[in-house]
């Protein structure tokens, strides 16, 4: 296990619950004990392992209760059984209710974010719904789905590249130096007018992560401390958009996200994809959370989910 300062630290688990949110979500109860499923994957759709710890956790507001609410896990298997009750959030109260479950079967899993002991009348009110393997509950994040949409606005998009913080792997080739950090993420520092990066897509076939129908964007952070404007070059041989300009970026700027759509002619051919760079005259470039994702919109930087697992 990782450590910070000597102490045991835990990455955030993959949710394995699908349509979820972090935004507030309500249900009027009348008469009733429970909200029901909520996630559109939590009625008995997600397989449990035999042996393997999961923990549920969702954030309960239950400042309209009339008795402690908490979150209710049922299972299936050779037969339906309740797998019990999160802890519990008092009356008037808000927090989270947690629920560690390890199943003695392979079976399915009912999840029921908002419960009381008895019917009631009241306004349920919940977030962060999240299922995930392990016995540590860690911040809520969206399941590794494609696209988020907050308020009919795309507010995530999936990155599909790997290592994308530290540029792990050897998939990444030909960066320059890496220094320093920005929003969390690794800087490659830029004195050249050469190579940026490369990325190996080799992997995003082999697991049919890209296709030649659906468009993509490549996106990333820059900052120009050269005295000259630079131009940021896209290349890769198997794309329909190599050897164009994915944006130009004039002297000493600020940090600024540039964005470049792109689409695939074949999964074959060339391998490499990546950033070519001209202009430099002194100084260097800064360049960090880079991101390929599905689709024509640019979503502000995160983490591959698989890179969070």
């Amino acid at each position: 296990m990782s450590t910070i300062n000597g102490k045991a630290c835990v990455a955030n688990g993959r949710n394995l619950l699908t349509g979820t949110s972090s935004d507030l979500k309500t249900k009027q109860l009348n008469n009733n004990w429970n909200v029901g499923p909520q996630a559109t994957n939590g009625d008995f759709k997600i397989k449990l392992v035999k042996g393997q710890t999961y923990t549920y956790r969702v954030w309960l507001d239950n400042t309209n209760g009339q008795n402690d609410a908490y979150v209710n896990a049922r299972f299936r298997a050779t037969a339906e059984s309740n797998l019990g009750n999160g802890t519990h959030v008092g009356k008037g109260e808000i927090g989270y209710s947690t629920l560690q479950v390890t199943p003695s079967e392979d079976g399915y899993i009912q999840l029921i974010p908002f419960a009381y002991s008895n019917p009631v009348t009241a306004l349920a009110v919940w977030k962060e719904e999240k299922l995930e393997k392990g016995s540590v509950a860690t911040d809520w994040l969206p399941a590794p789905v494609d696209k988020v949409f907050s308020n009919g606005k795309q507010v995530y998009g999936r990155n599909l590249l790997l290592g994308s913080r530290n540029y792990n792997g050897d998939q990444w080739s030909g960066l320059q130096s890496i220094s320093g950090t920005y929003k969390g993420v690794s800087i490659v520092s830029v004195s050249n007018n050469e190579t940026v990066f490369n990325y190996d897509k080799s992997g995003l076939v082999s697991d049919n992560k890209i296709n030649i129908s659906s468009p993509y964007v490549l996106s990333m952070y820059v900052k120009n401390t050269s005295s000259a404007e630079i131009t940021i070059t896209f290349y890769g041989g198997s794309t329909n958009e190599n050897n164009t300009i994915v944006s130009k970026v004039g002297s000493e700027s600020d940090w600024v996200m540039i964005s470049k759509k792109i689409s695939f002619w074949t999964k074959g051919g060339n391998s490499l994809i990546g950033i070519g760079l001209q202009g430099i005259v002194d100084n260097s470039v800064l360049i960090c959370c880079i991101k390929l994702e599905k689709g024509s919109i640019a979503t502000p930087w995160s983490q591959a989910p698989e890179d969070v697992m």
